[in-house]
């Protein structure tokens, strides 16, 4: 019998070897469910950062970025110190991205939009390896979908690329988890420095990750210790760079916000998936969208809780250690002068918290209830995603048509920002401010006020000729029949920086003095050896002529100018007849005086 069945056995293994190969019937049999489900988030993901990617003007903390990178390589360096909280890592890419894309909106955001891709990408790494195929497809589409990532992913600043490397620090914390060898810790190690470069709060994600780390491998605890190394210099290297910056104070306004706001804030971030609120400058969007995002988290929670399954899976134990961590840090400092605990700046958090989410879903029963779960968030996601594109009210402060209301000077006008530091924006799209000197005449006063009132009374002498709100910026204009004179004693009362701008005339005006006296110096150094350089001093006192109607609001030093042009003008005509023995030391000498 023994033999018989040993013999049967055989032929049926003979006989299946002999068999052709079926051909599958499956379409593209080469991709799986899961990959197909990847490409679809993914698609979902890039379409939600790229749609209207332009439409929203920059706000001040994009036109600071704009002004870091608008010089050469060296300079981004240099101005990061000087103006910005956070280290260069970001400002550099940035220069270079925009040296192919240009600075636009469109062209400095898409490589937010890129990175906030790539960052799909790394949440499915992270959670495939850490949990399953399935759960890295759950975490990628919650973080696709997530209103908070896809708003930093639309914005020039750090914060889309602080989650990207977080993200990749994150899978590469698994993978050297997972396979601890000197290769893949090294890897981790080195991510971990460029997050640290990102942003100063990516030490909370690497020292969370750490943690994980040495919780996890207790047999090469020594290992791990010795890898982090470089990231502890990396991050000692930044602590000068770091207190330059904090010295300005720039960051000292969240301290001020109360800290219980601050916490329910994230706390209601956390349980609705960001659905509920979102920072976006102006206004939460908040509606059905948030208790639909709300009850999606709830009930996953739930599900997972009673699910042993879930509660017991490493990979998802670990996501949520470290981005449990990565809060509760911060949080804790938040007691200490040490306090900066706001909710972007907790943004790479958000990538272990999603992978954590994502891995309970795939495991929790009953699978309907998941489904729900996942798709109440998703759907909630999208929901708040499109509310923000189409209201205005929800979007960045609207600072382009700020500008395009101002419009250009028709006459000399005074420009007050509050606050102050908006009048950069002002000046990215086109309005040509600069420090107002005493002695100028001004005949129009434009006030700019973020969250204004839109009543105000007219200062004496003037009328308000327009009032009008846009996208929360008041934009008030009041009209003198005649200029006023603008006295140092109204410059020290007003309390901030007074702006001036001069009328279309009376920049023409200035620019025709500069140019004439570029002119005349370039002409004064060949005058013994060209013909043509004789004759543009010969013709001075015409040119000169052209400038002998000062526009009212000229400031009066600016006026008496004109009296020392004409004398330049003179000397410049007689150089020009006697090259050789004119009063060349004269005309140079009324020109440096110039």
């Amino acid at each position: 019998m023994a033999g018989r069945l040993q013999t049967g056995a055989s032929l049926t293994a003979v006989t299946s070897l002999a068999q052709p190969a079926v051909p599958s019937r499956r379409w593209l049999p080469w991709i799986g469910v899961d990959t197909l489900g990847l490409v679809v988030v993914l698609v979902l993901g890039a379409g939600l950062r790229f749609w209207g990617l332009g439409a929203q003007s920059f706000w001040y903390d994009e036109i600071a970025t704009t002004v870091v990178i608008k010089g050469s390589f060296w300079h981004v360096f240099t101005i990061v110190e000087k103006q910005e909280a956070t280290p260069p890592l970001y400002y550099v890419l940035a220069w270079i991205w925009t040296r192919m894309a240009g600075v636009t909106e469109v062209g400095l955001r898409s490589l937010s939009a890129v990175v906030g891709v790539a960052t799909i990408w790394f949440t499915w790494a992270a959670a495939r390896e850490a949990i399953s195929a399935r759960a890295g497809v759950i975490a990628a589409a919650v973080v696709a979908v997530n209103p908070m990532l896809i708003w930093y992913s639309q914005e020039a600043r750090a914060y889309a690329l602080l989650t990207l490397l977080g993200s990749a620090s994150f899978w590469l914390c698994v993978r050297a988890w997972q396979r601890p060898t000197r290769r893949s810790l090294a890897a981790w190690s080195a991510v971990c420095c460029l997050v640290l470069l990102t942003h100063y709060f990516g030490v909370f994600i690497v020292v969370s990750e750490l943690c994980a780390l040495l919780w996890l491998l207790r047999g090469r605890r020594r290992h791990v210790a010795l890898t982090f190394i470089p990231v502890m210099i990396v991050g000692l290297a930044l602590l000068p760079l770091a207190h330059a910056q904090e010295g300005a104070g720039r960051t000292a306004w969240i301290g001020v916000l109360p800290i219980g706001g601050r916490v329910g804030h994230v706390l209601r971030e956390l349980v609705s998936a960001n659905a509920s609120l979102i920072d976006t400058n102006t206004a939460p969007p908040g509606g059905h969208w948030g208790t639909l995002g709300t009850v999606g988290v709830l009930l996953g929670l739930v599900l997972a809780l009673v699910t042993p399954r879930a509660r017991a899976n490493h990979g998802v134990r670990v996501a949520a250690m470290v981005g449990g961590l990565a809060i509760a840090i911060p949080l804790a400092l938040a007691a200490t002068p040490f306090d900066y605990f706001y909710d972007r700046n907790l943004i790479a958090a958000w990538i272990p918290v999603a992978i954590a989410f994502g891995g309970a879903l795939t495991l929790a029963k009953p699978r309907l209830l998941a489904l729900v779960s996942l798709a109440a968030v998703v759907a909630a996601g999208i929901g708040v995603t499109a509310k923000v594109e189409l209201t205005p009210a929800l979007q960045r402060t609207n600072w382009r048509a700020v500008s395009r209301l101002l419009g250009p000077p028709g006459v000399a006008r005074e420009v007050v920002v509050n606050p102050a530091y908006n009048a950069t924006a002002l000046e990215f799209y086109g309005q040509n401010l600069g420090a107002i000197p005493a002695g100028a005449r001004i005949q129009e006063l434009d006030l700019i006020v973020v969250g204004g009132p839109l009543r105000l009374a007219a200062p004496p002498g003037f009328v308000a000729t327009l009032r009008r709100s846009v996208s929360g910026v008041v934009v008030l204009r009041f009209r003198a029949l005649r200029p006023f004179t603008v006295t140092q004693a109204a410059i020290a009362s007003a309390g901030q920086p007074l702006l001036f701008e001069l009328s279309r005339t009376a920049t023409r005006w200035i620019k025709r003095f500069d140019a004439d006296l570029a002119t005349w110096t370039a002409a004064l150094s060949d005058v013994s050896e060209s013909r043509s350089a004789r004759a543009v001093l010969a013709a001075a006192p015409v040119a000169v002529n052209a400038l002998a109607v000062v526009p009212a609001e000229i400031p009066a030093t600016a006026a008496r100018l004109l009296s020392r042009l004409r004398r330049a003008a003179n000397l410049a005509a007689a150089v020009a007849a006697h090259p050789q023995s004119g009063p060349e030391s004269a005309l140079r000498q009324a020109l440096r005086e110039l």
